[in-house]
């Protein structure tokens, strides 16, 4: 250190201060040293600094952007706060609530099918409601709102190629502006020597000005929602090697027009495929049981190191774990057979789930009769429960014609498995009980758990106690027209003379024997009814002494009967609407009565949806059914249609499902393209559907094949007049949807 200082730290040695020359030791202004920068500093300087700069080199751990997780955060929370309270009472509120959550990312969309799918699992009487919300989401639900089409551009900005991603967010954590124009945010991202350091984006909301990939560098660039001015962009950017570090996902293909691959995007980020996939993930799995399986086995291996109390608790925690897993499959099984019931899910996707819980392979002979072709292949244990629990679910739904020798097929080994010895004998009454299920037209012994609305346990509550109430007032052994104290009396009841008392208790001397006006045979079984006393709301007294015993006296109060307030038509939803809808539609092919056939619909108005899925439930019978009901069906849709019973909206909400996934109804119905035009013709000439809504399902279609099949079935047996009025104003994105060459071959078709 120099002289009387002191020393400054490590690091390069502290100039000492020279006198100018010039000006002597102590000279210049004020005396106390001249200009410190001698010969000597200089010399020093040099030594460290020999040469020009060297420019700088991207390091390591250089700048790159954080993506801020808070928004699915907030999401999953969100969702399991909604999911939480969920009631068949509140099911339409909470369902909105759902489908209104802003998808942002897939990532947010696979959080919300996740925490739905893990519910449905977990609750299975909660299935259909779970199943009903994964409909509600489908239809609501687009992709449009989170994908976006990334352009690879040259330096002129123009597009050469474009790539998609579902993933792209303004929840940045740290960006880098402001810039005036969006020009200046390129160039920085591009300028890698000079760019700023960036900034907290803090509460800052954003939105997407623009995309792009230009010199393998990804670059964003976003607009504050809430900024007064117009000339304020923020970018982000990074080169395309640290994507999946910066968390962005891009399509593995690249397309040449932006118009292909949005429809590619839009296509396998819809929540119906995310829901598939969860669904096909969950049951291709190999073994649900290995990790217990092998927890169990470690445990076995040590029991002995472990005292009473800890191989106790060990014990408890393996059941808990083993009885989970299996409600989670039973769970699981339910929940797909539910959406199989909503048309979630095709037909032949649930034969390929039974085959493979089976164990089968089946082949087809020349005579067109199906056979197994690996009989005797094993079912692994825990398949049988969820087999069952399969078809107790959709048995009534695909046991059709159609599928017919499929299930005899299917059944005809389960029938060997009711005999099979190796089976414990839960699992073969099972199988024994599933047999006798399906002989009886699937109607079950006993009824299904399932959820219900608080109207709906009252009212069970209310029919116990009115049947219980009714028991203690005939006794509980007079119900024949004996008692104790007197012969055929009709005891238990008091008889039933006008003047006895209400519920007397085996003293009337009425000698009918519960042959008089107002018994039934049943020692006045339908007095005991009389006398029920009911509360203030209606329901049965609970603890009355009413209908126990009798009581002539004029001062008490009087008993009354529990009347059902007239209500109207019942609401109906689920299995009970679409028993109705197939009810009206075979009474109208029975016997062509159209004032009935009105009555009918009429009394579907009260419940939500119904007519929607009346237009869907009678297009699939259209497709599967018979040539002799096909024509008269489509006349019965044209019929209400023409009597104002079902709307425009209704036929198009209740058609856009099949219409769109035509091509896979194909593998199944060889003709569903031509059932499919019939019914549509038949319906344009009425002016029930409208061409901007038939093209705007055309453009979903997977295949632009598809599209044009279906144009041109339906083209070719429409008058030329009726295919200028309905096909000439969408002609433009007809060509969009399956070219122009497509389209000139289309038109001289028609």
């Amino acid at each position: 250190p120099p002289p009387g200082g002191k020393k400054k730290g490590i690091g390069f040695p502290q100039p000492l201060p020279q006198p100018d020359p010039r000006k002597g030791g102590h000279g210049g202004r004020g005396g106390r040293g001249g200009d410190r920068r001698g010969s000597r500093y200089e010399q020093q300087q040099q030594s460290f600094f020999d040469g020009p700069v060297k420019p700088l080199d991207q390091s390591e751990n250089r700048w790159v952007p954080v993506k801020d997780n808070s928004v699915t955060a907030a999401t999953e929370k969100k969702v399991n706060s909604i999911l939480n309270k969920m009631t068949r009472e509140k099911f339409e509120k909470l369902a909105g609530q759902i489908c209104d959550i802003p998808i942002e990312s897939r990532k947010v969309l696979e959080i919300i099918i996740e925490k739905v799918f893990e519910k449905a699992i977990d609750e299975p009487a909660f299935g259909g409601i779970y199943a009903e919300l994964c409909k509600r989401m489908a239809d609501r639900v687009t992709p449009e709102s989170f994908i976006h089409v990334i352009p690879h551009v040259n330096s002129k900005g123009e597009g050469k190629s474009f790539q998609w991603s579902s993933d792209v967010g303004t929840a940045d954590t740290e960006i880098i502006g402001p810039y005036p124009t969006v020009k200046e945010c390129t160039e920085a991202a591009l300028d890698g020597a000079n760019r700023p350091d960036p900034v907290i984006r803090g509460d800052m909301e954003m939105s997407i000005d623009s995309l792009c990939i230009r010199d393998n560098i990804f670059i964003k660039v976003l607009k504050p929602k809430n900024e007064t001015e117009d000339n304020v962009f923020y970018t982000v950017f990074f080169k395309m090697e640290n994507a999946k570090e910066c968390g962005l996902e891009l399509s593995d293909s690249k397309y040449p027009s932006a118009g292909a691959c949005r429809k590619d995007a839009v296509k396998k980020n819809s929540f119906k495929r995310s829901l598939l996939n969860m669904c096909q993930l969950e049951f291709e799995k190999s073994d649900i049981y290995s990790e217990f399986k092998k927890e169990k086995k470690l445990f076995e291996e040590t029991r002995s190191k472990l005292n009473q109390k800890e191989q106790k608790d060990k014990e408890k925690d393996l059941e808990f774990r083993r009885i989970k897993i299996k409600k989670q499959m039973i769970g699981f099984i339910r929940f797909i057979g539910e959406l199989y019931k909503i048309r979630m899910l095709k037909e032949h996707i649930m034969h390929e789930c039974v085959r493979s819980l089976l164990k089968i392979k089946m082949t087809q002979d020349d005579d067109g009769t199906y056979r197994l072709a690996n009989e005797n292949e094993e079912m692994d244990g825990e398949d049988h429960e969820a087999l069952c629990k399969l078809f107790m679910t959709i048995g009534s739904s695909i046991d059709n014609d159609k599928s017919r020798e499929f299930m005899t097929v299917y059944f005809r080994k389960i029938s060997k498995m009711t005999k099979e010895s190796s089976l414990n004998s839960r699992i073969r009454f099972m199988y024994q009980d599933l047999i006798e299920q399906r002989g009886n037209n699937w109607e079950t012994r006993r009824q299904e758990e399932t959820a219900k609305t608080l109207d709906e346990i009252k009212k069970d509550v209310e029919r116990e106690e009115r049947a219980a109430a009714a028991l203690s007032a005939g006794g509980g052994r007079g119900n024949y027209g004996h008692d104790r104290r007197g012969s055929n009396t009709g005891g238990g009841g008091g008889g039933a003379n006008r003047r006895a008392s209400y519920g007397g208790g085996g003293g009337g001397n009425n000698r009918g024997g519960g042959n008089s006006r107002g018994d039934r045979g049943y020692g006045g079984q339908n007095d005991s009814r009389r006398s029920i006393a009911t509360d203030a709301d209606g329901f049965t007294a609970v603890g009355s002494k009413a209908g126990k015993q009798g009581s002539s006296s004029q001062s008490a109060a009087p008993h009354m009967r529990v009347l059902a307030k007239p209500t109207g038509p019942p609401i109906l939803s689920g299995d009970k609407l679409k028993n109705r809808i197939r009810n009206i539609r075979q009474e109208y092919l029975a016997d062509n009565n159209e004032s009935e056939l009105m009555l009918a619909v009429d009394e579907l108005k009260t419940s939500p949806d119904a007519f929607k899925e009346m237009v869907e439930l009678n297009n699939i019978q259209i497709l599967e059914g018979k040539d002799s009901e096909r024509t008269r069906i489509i006349q019965m849709l044209v019929l209400l249609s023409q009597k104002e019973k079902i709307s425009q909206t209704h036929f198009e909400e209740g058609l856009e499902g099949n219409l769109e996934y035509l091509e896979d109804l194909k593998v199944d119905i060889p003709r569903a393209f031509n059932f499919t035009a019939d019914l549509l013709n038949a319906l344009i000439k009425i002016q029930a559907i409208r061409a901007s809504w038939f093209i705007g399902v055309c453009k979903k279609m997977e295949n632009p094949k598809s599209a044009f099949d279906i144009m041109s079935l339906m083209g070719a047996k429409m008058s030329p007049a009726d295919v200028r009025s309905f096909f000439s104003p969408v002609e433009k994105t007809i060509k969009e949807i399956i070219g122009q060459p497509q389209l000139e071959r289309l038109k001289s078709s028609w």
